[in-house]
């Protein structure tokens, strides 16, 4: 009971001046707090294979491939990239067709207060070529297998190969 005599006893101005003050400290503090919007962008972002993690995963992917094939033995991987990641972002737009003349208007879909372009895929970098440095090279018989296994996985033609000999 006291709690509730003690709340008759303030006046009502002061209540609703009060709850002003709190309503402004809230709208404050959620300004200062991040949208999730930014936060699905970054974590898009950070998602994104970097172009050295991406060649030295497929590097060590390659080379433990080739290593548990029949002759290969032990075996070394370069390979060399052509270009870098392409980013595709998200577009919208309309078609409007008249008699002689068609019109169209796209723009990019924007995201978060800083409005930044929603990112739609990343395409990793083009593979260029691939030497590959085994202890099998020497067997005519392996080293055409690295060739053709090496062409099949990255999708490059075996002019864009070499297989040498491992030292």
């Amino acid at each position: 009971m006291a709690m509730a005599d003690f709340i008759k006893k303030i006046p009502a101005d002061k209540i609703i001046f009060t709850a002003g003050i709190l309503g402004m400290i809230f709208i404050l503090i959620s300004s200062l707090i991040p949208d999730d919007d930014n936060k699905k962008v970054s974590e898009t972002e950070n998602s994104a294979f970097s172009e050295s993690a991406y060649l030295d995963e497929t590097e060590k992917r390659l080379a433990d491939f080739l290593k548990n094939m029949e002759g290969v033995g032990n075996v070394k991987v370069m390979i060399t990239l052509k270009g870098g990641e392409l980013y595709t972002y998200a577009r919208e737009g309309r078609k409007s067709v008249s008699e002689n003349k068609t019109e169209t208007d796209e723009s990019y879909v924007m995201s978060g207060r800083e409005k930044n372009p929603v990112l739609e895929t990343v395409n990793n970098p083009e593979i260029k070529g691939a030497v590959i440095a085994c202890d099998g090279a020497s067997n005519p018989s392996v080293k055409t297998d690295v060739y053709n296994t090496v062409s099949k996985v990255l999708g490059i033609p075996t002019s864009d190969i070499y297989v040498t000999e491992l030292k």
